[in-house]
């Protein structure tokens, strides 16, 4: 499995597709989906982590409300 694509192709195949009565398929398949799943996860939270440790640190100053220096 290497995209949300994937995921859901091998999902759909795993509930409806011609192997959904083969328990061992659908094992083999809730097991590659939940560790995908977890990876998905864990990106998305390292992908926040790295957002808000710079947001955090360097904050986006919108030019309407920046300090206006007096000339």
């Amino acid at each position: 499995m290497r995209d949300g694509t994937g995921a859901m192709r091998a999902y759909s195949d795993m509930v409806y597709g011609v192997r959904k009565d083969d328990a061992r398929y659908r094992e083999a398949c809730r097991d590659v989906l939940l560790r995908y799943c977890q990876l998905d996860t864990l990106a998305m939270v390292m992908v926040w982590v790295h957002w808000m440790t710079g947001y955090i640190s360097k904050p986006f100053e919108h030019p309407d409300t920046s300090p206006r220096k007096e000339t």
